[in-house]
């Protein structure tokens, strides 16, 4: 057999590359909190190096607790976490905005828990696989770290002095400053940090660091204070740094003793959060949740500054090394926040500025529809109304092009008090129904009304709904004789909101007509708004309102007078109102607790 003998020339770039490699992957170790730079055209070697290591992964099955556990997180987050929402066109990507509850994402301790395994996770559950790759639209492939048992204790470098500190700033203004990952990218950072809001004398949360080079970047940029939140415990011996772990975090944000931020700084530290490497806990939105958080302790106006792995045309996760973003997952990632700069770095850094700072309250496009165009009907005399309350209702006003309120909107057409005078007057309004598969049916009918699909409370985020065709409502206000007539028990969460919120975003405030039938929970939405009623921040004319009980077979007189009173109490206490009739849908019988609704008249 014969051998071909290799030339010391031609062994150099076999050495080159191996020596390469080792160096990297030596470097890569020590740093924990990081990954290396993501593949860019400009970085070939690296971009072959990470295409070698990619391997399809399999799934593994995870205790119960842990499923148990990823579903809390899933109740609490809502809308955040479901990663479906389509954004609008941005800059950069996708804008997405939805509603956040602020306070379920402190007060959920399975955010901050730890995996409790002896070593990291190997693979991704089956159970929680189709959460973690955004129903099988990122890729997922093989690169494993075992640092499990960093989550609550010490740092790698477990005290930050001053001393280290101060010559990071001095390396920085310099341009010197080698970071993690060297100049060119802490020079990235720190132009970054050039176009933040907030960051000039302001406070300044950092977002995941084992060394102090961020923190250096953010007081080099004039930075008053930074607060760098960290798995690991870490003692700053440099006034102007402070840190905390992930329990600390969430504590002093429930107790009101954290404060809020003018800023927001991470680099290549949020994409490992929910993949168990540090210890923590598998979450699928780990690292959506994270900047959630971080939205809800940043005041109007700040900004978020972000470097993470970064392939626009290819997301993609690397269990359990970390997640690369692109124009799939980065617009979930950064939900709530406007694309203000982007810069350039490997793990090309963008900036980004806070969206309403009530957007806690807001509505996306689903909650609330905006009204469909009129258009030409055959049958526009015909009513809908049960007790001819639209035709009272017009009797009264002899108004056209009036708004309308109705609350309790059922499928938009079936006992409708507002559909007639849509129809035949050309009136519009506002359609409020709970039950999102009766939201649905009003969405078919292409009424010229806007249509929300939750609840109203000025106290609740949400509140428990009983999904029960006409006579379904709010779980708690179903006394036992409706709930002998409910065919289905099946309960719903559903999002409340303000009624001076959802006016004020459709920019109305006086309403022709109020239709309020909301199957016992009547009283509970007038005390939401008595203030706003007494102030004239709302102005109502007319009133109609159910209040007859009802167990399948008869009026139970008792708790309808019951009811009737409590309405004349309350407007006779706020003022400014007369009882114009009672209205009855069966026999004509409209006496006291007889009669199906009242009517309330604006003197």
């Amino acid at each position: 057999m014969c051998y071909k003998r290799i030339t010391l020339v031609q062994m150099v770039p076999v050495v080159l590359v191996l020596l390469f490699v080792c160096i990297f992957k030596v470097n890569y170790d020590k740093n924990s909190t990081k990954i290396p730079p993501i593949k860019t055209e400009e970085y070939n070697g690296l971009k072959s190096f990470t295409y070698e290591k990619r391997v399809n992964i399999k799934t593994e099955t995870q205790p119960i607790q842990e499923s148990d556990a990823v579903e809390s997180i899933r109740n609490d987050c809502g809308k955040l976490c479901e990663t479906k929402e389509k954004g609008v066109s941005g800059p950069y990507f996708d804008q997405i905005t939805v509603p956040i509850d602020c306070q379920a994402l402190f007060k959920n301790e399975q955010i901050d828990r730890g995996h409790g395994l002896s070593n990291a996770p190997k693979t991704i559950p089956k159970n929680i696989y189709m959460d973690f790759t955004m129903n099988n639209r990122l890729n997922v492939s093989s690169w494993y770290f075992n640092d499990g048992g960093y989550l609550g204790k010490t740092a790698r470098l477990a005290v930050w002095t001053e001393q280290i500190i101060e010559e990071y700033i001095s390396l920085a203004k310099d341009n010197k400053l080698k970071g993690t990952y060297g100049e060119s990218e802490t020079n990235a950072l720190r132009d970054g940090l050039k176009h933040a809001p907030g960051i000039m004398n302001g406070r300044v949360l950092v977002i995941g660091s084992e060394i102090p080079w961020v923190e250096a970047c953010a007081l080099e940029a004039g930075a008053r204070e930074v607060v760098t939140l960290e798995y690991g415990k870490i003692i700053s011996k440099h006034p102007k740094i402070k840190t905390m772990i992930p329990d600390q975090y969430r504590k002093s944000y429930l107790n009101k003793t954290l404060g809020s931020f003018d800023a927001i700084v991470t680099f290549s530290s949020i994409e490992h959060s929910g993949l168990g490497r540090y210890g923590d806990g598998l979450n699928p939105w780990g690292d959506i949740i994270a900047i959630a958080r971080g939205w809800c302790v940043t005041k109007k106006g700040g900004s978020l500054t972000i470097g993470v792995p970064y392939s626009y045309e290819r997301d993609y996760i690397m269990f359990n090394a970390g997640r690369w973003y692109g124009k799939i997952r980065y617009p979930y990632l950064t939900t709530n926040w406007k694309q203000h700069y982007r810069g350039y770095g490997l793990q090309r850094v963008h900036v980004f500025t806070k969206i309403n700072e009530d957007f806690t309250r807001q509505l996306d496009n689903y909650r609330l529809k905006e009204p469909h165009p009129y258009f030409p009907l055959n049958n526009i005399d015909k009513h809908y109304s049960q007790a001819h309350q639209d035709a009272t209702v017009y009797q009264i006003s002899r108004k056209k092009n009036g708004f309308f309120v109705e609350m309790g909107a059922f499928n938009g057409k079936t006992l409708s008090n507002t559909l007639w005078l849509e129809r035949k007057h050309n009136w519009t309004g506002l359609l409020i129904e709970a039950n999102p598969d009766l939201c649905r049916q009003i969405d078919a009918l292409k009424r010229h009304a806007w249509r929300l699909c939750a609840c109203i409370s000025d106290t609740l985020n949400k509140t428990e709904f009983i999904q029960s065709g006409v006579l379904g409502g709010m779980a708690s206000e179903l006394d036992n004789d409706q709930m002998k007539m409910v065919k289905t028990k099946r309960t719903i969460s559903v999002p409340c909101f303000k009624m001076i919120d959802i006016l004020g975003l459709i920019g109305v405030q006086h309403i022709d007509y109020f239709s309020l039938d909301v199957e016992g929970s009547e009283m509970i939405i007038l005390e939401s708004i008595r203030n706003e009623l007494i102030s004239g921040k709302i102005v109502v004319n007319i009133w109609s309102i159910e209040y007859r009980s009802w167990d399948g077979k008869k009026i139970i007189i008792n708790k309808s007078f019951k009811k009737l009173k409590n309405l004349r109490d309350f407007f006779e206490n706020i003022g400014g109102y007369v009882e114009h009739s009672q209205l009855d849908n069966k026999d004509g019988d409209n006496r006291d607790g007889m009669a199906l609704d009242v009517v309330f008249v604006r003197t």
